[in-house]
Protein backbone atom coordinates (compact mmCIF):
# COMPACT_ATOMS: atom_id res chain seq x y z
CA UNK A 1 0.00 0.00 0.00
CA UNK A 2 1.21 3.51 -0.85
CA UNK A 3 -0.32 6.79 0.31
CA UNK A 4 0.38 10.31 -0.95
CA UNK A 5 -1.36 12.97 1.15
CA UNK A 6 -1.51 16.75 1.40
CA UNK A 7 -3.80 19.28 3.11
CA UNK A 8 -6.63 18.95 0.57
CA UNK A 9 -6.04 15.66 -1.30
CA UNK A 10 -4.99 12.06 -0.79
CA UNK A 11 -3.88 9.40 -3.27
CA UNK A 12 -3.96 5.72 -2.31
CA UNK A 13 -2.55 2.75 -4.23
CA UNK A 14 -3.26 -0.79 -3.04
CA UNK A 15 -3.70 -4.36 -4.21
CA UNK A 16 -6.89 -5.78 -2.71
CA UNK A 17 -7.32 -9.54 -2.86
CA UNK A 18 -10.47 -11.09 -4.33
CA UNK A 19 -13.25 -11.63 -1.78
CA UNK A 20 -12.06 -8.74 0.40
CA UNK A 21 -14.63 -6.49 2.07
CA UNK A 22 -14.07 -2.76 2.57
CA UNK A 23 -16.37 -1.38 5.31
CA UNK A 24 -18.67 1.51 4.39
CA UNK A 25 -16.97 4.84 5.08
CA UNK A 26 -16.85 8.41 3.76
CA UNK A 27 -14.37 11.17 3.03
CA UNK A 28 -14.82 14.96 3.10
CA UNK A 29 -13.74 15.23 -0.56
CA UNK A 30 -14.48 13.60 -3.92
CA UNK A 31 -13.21 10.10 -4.63
CA UNK A 32 -12.01 8.47 -7.85
CA UNK A 33 -11.45 4.72 -8.19
CA UNK A 34 -9.50 2.91 -10.91
CA UNK A 35 -10.03 -0.82 -11.17
CA UNK A 36 -7.11 -2.34 -13.05
CA UNK A 37 -8.33 -5.95 -13.15
CA UNK A 38 -11.39 -7.87 -11.97
CA UNK A 39 -14.68 -6.40 -10.79
CA UNK A 40 -16.32 -4.95 -7.71
CA UNK A 41 -19.82 -4.27 -6.44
Amino acid sequence: MKVLAGDQVMGFWAKIEGGSHIPAHSHPNEQITWLMKGRFE
